[in-house]
């Protein structure tokens, strides 16, 4: 028997018996009845069955230099608009993946190179800032405030936030003009996502004025922001859900220039 003759020469019987089909425990069954193969394989011929030579000549034309790097969805059309048919789209992938080529069958195909997104870097406090927008509930169903977030990256510290009534660009820029003080914060980078009042052009026209390099989220940035959201939520946590006569801020380590 190939089995035993292979474990005879130092194969496992789990290895031996998956190379013939059949599992370890069948093998062990087999004994006990006299090594009768006891399968019960189908004795009727498949009519609709593809042929060998159908089947060599799909993988052959499957590997051909114009087809090795598509898929049987964009063969067989090409096949079709020159008048020449060898089965669905199924059945060919039936076939590659019997004859393991659901892949690129292509040897030379080019690589993809994933280069990984450019990041921010903070090695002290007041280089590199990143804030966003929470949203938090209110009394009334359906209204919110919205609390403005503006953390350190170097130390994840909250250098800065506010809360208002809505999302604008002009709360932004009034917030960051009192966290960088008129310029006297030397701030680098700030980072955020690509919501509007994130880009708002009074918030840029301050941020250029102070030379500070702004970057967004997605795509081909660092995302940083998840981080933001942490520390919105203790501001959100700390603050009464009724709606203030003058909006709330707050200012830490980042509007104190001396830091």
């Amino acid at each position: 028997m190939l089995i035993e003759e292979a474990h005879g020469n130092g194969a496992r019987y789990s290895k031996a018996c998956e190379v013939v089909g059949i599992s370890h425990r069948t093998l062990q069954r087999w004994k006990q009845c006299g090594l009768k193969d006891r399968r019960k394989g189908s004795q009727k011929t498949v009519v609709r069955k593809v042929p060998q030579e159908t089947r060599d000549e799909i993988i052959n034309v499957c590997n051909e230099p114009r087809f090795r790097d598509l898929t049987p969805y964009e063969i067989v059309p090409q096949l079709l608009e020159e008048g020449r048919y060898l089965a669905s789209e199924r059945t060919i992938y039936r076939i590659l993946r019997k004859a393991d080529q659901v892949h690129h069958r292509s040897e030379l195909r080019v690589g993809h190179r994933h280069a990984k997104p450019p990041e921010r870097k903070a090695t002290g406090p007041n280089q590199v800032y990143t804030w966003d927008i929470t949203y938090m509930g209110r009394t009334v169903r359906g209204l919110f405030y919205y609390a403005y977030v503006v953390k350190d990256l170097f130390d994840r510290s909250i250098v800065g936030w506010a809360v208002h009534e809505e999302e604008s660009e002009k709360h932004s820029r009034a917030l960051f003009a009192r966290i960088l003080n008129g310029g006297k914060v030397k701030l680098k980078a700030l980072h955020a996502d690509n919501g509007h009042p994130m880009k708002g052009d009074t918030l840029m026209a301050l941020l250029q004025k102070l030379n500070v390099a702004v970057s967004h989220s997605r795509p081909r940035t660092s995302n940083d922001n998840p981080f933001v959201r942490r520390e919105s939520r203790i501001v959100e946590l700390f603050f009464e859900p009724v709606v203030p006569s003058t909006a709330p801020t707050g200012t830490c380590r980042g509007s104190n220039p001396s830091v």
